[in-house]
């Protein structure tokens, strides 16, 4: 966990603009987040909304994005709805630039939480769904973080925040391109906190388990160990942002078996695996 001090979104709100922007920066904190229309990414869209601050929210789907956005509303939050593929590389430019001009450049947060994890084992290998995940967990995942590095340079400061997975530690049985990309996206944002060590830029890696999400359906949600709620899942993370963490690791019995097989040699860790 960081020592550094924590910044509250309320504190975060009155930072000064740059002398560069056209226009005044938008006067409430601004969250940005990708596959917002459900899941994790509705869970932290609502805290966001919740905690203060305004919300642009990305998401494939036009239709459970808005039903998303309305209930961020209700919380009297501002919010921009943006249905886009992120996967195409001009599309989600674009997203960046409008959402910028409406907010007079300022960014306080930005969520990379869009990905997908369909199996490919190895002996039915499919390589379109291997191209599909390596599309948009790396490809768009490393535009995103990217894009959103500009206006928190600008600024000074801000957030970025990698929902990766316990699937990054160590390969899983039919899951080789998933396990992969969560580990690009951890070793990633690793990277950027060294890079950006001593600037006010926060990098949070978040490693949850299983949670809770319409991905799921009722029969295969019963057979998940230690299945944890959406929202407490938001609540963790947003504790993480405020509290500067390095990582979120969740929840605490499937870290430890995580970590173990860290530690495990080949031989072993392929016997119980």
């Amino acid at each position: 966990m960081s020592d550094e001090t924590t910044t509250k979104p309320d504190e975060a709100a009155q930072a000064p603009a740059p002398s560069s922007m056209k226009m005044p920066p938008h006067p409430k904190a601004v969250a940005m987040i990708t596959g917002a229309s459900s899941g994790i990414g509705k869970a932290l869209a609502l805290k966001f909304g919740r905690e203060g601050y305004d919300v642009a929210m990305l998401a494939r789907r036009p239709g459970p994005l808005a039903d998303a956005a309305a209930q961020v509303r209700d919380y009297g939050a501002e919010v921009w709805e943006f249905p886009v593929d992120i996967t195409d590389r001009d599309a989600f430019a674009k997203v960046f630039d409008d959402l910028l001009a409406k907010t007079g450049g300022r960014l306080d947060v930005f969520v990379a939480n869009a990905g997908i994890g369909p199996a490919t084992p190895a002996k039915a290998f499919d390589l379109e769904a291997a191209q599909q995940t390596i599309d948009l967990n790396c490809s768009a995942f490393v535009q995103g973080i990217a894009m959103a590095m500009r206006p928190l340079r600008k600024i000074g400061r801000g957030h970025l925040v990698a929902i990766s997975s316990l699937a990054a530690f160590r390969g899983i049985r039919k899951s080789a391109v998933y396990c992969a990309s969560k580990a690009l996206e951890s070793a990633f944002m690793e990277s950027l906190r060294l890079d950006l060590r001593g600037t006010d830029i926060h990098c949070l890696t978040v490693h949850p388990g299983y949670v809770d999400t319409p991905i799921h359906d009722e029969k295969t949600k019963k057979k998940l160990p230690h299945l944890v709620p959406a929202a407490t899942a938001a609540d963790l993370i947003y504790k993480g942002i405020e509290t500067r963490a390095n990582e979120v690791n969740f929840p605490a019995p499937l870290v430890a078996m995580a970590r173990l097989g860290q530690m495990l040699p080949n031989a072993l860790f392929d016997r119980f695996s």
